[in-house]
């Protein structure tokens, strides 16, 4: 089940916003100069406070954007997913104006986005809303909401799919194939840990000139995200305090996670606390709350992010969970020769805590997890080189 109703009961604050009722809608003010996880949280309260004002009322909301800027594409993505909230849960008609001047290679997704159809006072529009946010693959769109399979049939479909659209663009062998393993590695941990739906979204920009090379490059924006109770961090939680499990019974490295926990407790402070201490020790190699603990194709996440960071002239990845992020900083993903990977830096995760540009918050709680990947990659000709 794609849960968005998960959000709000975990974000259940209330606003004093002001709004008129014009024509038979309820006009909301929501111009912000950015749409971040502060307008996130604020947008979030106001759903709440006309869902309690206008209680048994089916009144339609106008929502007044301005000029719409994202901060990054799984802003835009939770963003849609109150939109199909207030539409599929609160049964009401949204309307959206909004002016679209955003244009960069992180959020250029924006004008392909299925919010978009939200823009007019029809209803045949927001059906295709609906229908588009949970599929579409046209241009240089994906996105599809995939079902708690845990069948690895299912999961090589999916990366046939990934891989036969990034080849639509100048998209190369090596990156098509990190990229479609990453994202079937994501989905496959939220079938099989969280035992719900995801939401795949990934889109791929029109060629950019860069400023400092001169060089082609496009870029390829993907977020993952399902909503679920258990946490990213939880499951392992759970594992490393239970001594039923035969991993914790003859697995060495469970134990010694369970010395590093009590190493960086003496180390916790007002960035970095024990829920960042289970999500990154859940990325360690062969660590896993799952009940299954070898992960699909066995090459690690982190590596494959660390990879694809390597081959990209920029990039933004980051993972929300609760109201924790984990960033990816390809400095600070080396694994050292024991295979531990520190997130400092340092190749030290035993004794030292992650660097202090890997942990952040997020001022909206997110239940379930969320990862948003960008890369920027240089273009690539027919013969495979490098433009």
């Amino acid at each position: 089940m794609f849960d968005t109703e998960l959000l709000f009961r975990e974000n259940t604050e209330t606003s004093n916003v002001r709004w008129n009722i014009k024509n038979g809608r309820v006009i909301i003010p929501f111009k912000r100069q950015r749409i971040d996880g502060k307008a996130i949280r604020q947008l979030l309260k106001i759903v709440n406070t006309v869902e309690k004002k206008f209680a048994g009322s089916k009144i339609p909301l106008t929502i007044d954007m301005g000029d719409v800027v994202f901060a990054d594409k799984l802003t835009l993505v939770i963003f849609e997913c109150i939109c199909f909230y207030i539409i599929t849960i609160c049964k009401r008609t949204v309307y959206l104006q909004y002016l679209i001047s955003q244009n960069d290679i992180w959020t250029e997704g924006v004008r392909s986005a299925p919010f978009l159809l939200l823009g007019t006072h029809n209803k045949e529009h927001t059906d295709k809303f609906i229908k588009k946010f949970k599929f579409e693959a046209f241009g240089n769109h994906f996105r599809k909401i995939i079902g708690p399979s845990e069948d690895k049939m299912e999961l090589s479909k999916l990366m046939t799919e990934i891989e036969l659209f990034l080849r639509l663009f100048s998209v190369g062998e090596d990156c098509r194939d990190k990229i479609s393993e990453v994202i079937v590695e994501l989905v496959g941990n939220a079938g099989e840990h969280a035992k719900t739906e995801s939401l795949l979204d990934v889109d791929v920009t029109f060629p950019y000139t860069n400023s400092r090379t001169g060089e082609d490059v496009y870029g390829i924006n993907i977020v993952i995200l399902n909503f679920s109770h258990r946490l990213f961090g939880t499951a392992l939680k759970e594992k490393l305090h239970s001594d039923h499990t035969p991993e914790m019974r003859n697995n060495l490295r469970y134990h010694t996670v369970l010395n590093a926990y009590e190493n960086h407790a003496k180390q916790f402070n007002d960035w970095y606390g024990e829920e960042d201490f289970y999500n990154i020790a859940s990325f360690q190699h062969k660590i896993s709350g799952r009940e299954d603990a070898l992960l699909y194709g066995g090459t690690g996440l982190t590596k494959l992010i660390e990879s694809l960071e390597k081959m990209s002239d920029a990039h933004h990845c980051y993972m929300l969970t609760g109201c924790r992020v984990i960033n990816f900083i390809s400095e600070h993903l080396l694994y050292g020769n024991d295979e531990w990977i520190s997130f400092n830096g340092s190749k030290d995760f035993f004794d030292n805590i992650p660097d202090k540009s890997v942990i952040s918050g997020c001022p909206v709680y997110f239940p379930g997890t969320a990862y948003n990947l960008n890369f920027v990659m240089k273009k690539e000709t027919e013969n495979g080189s490098k433009n």
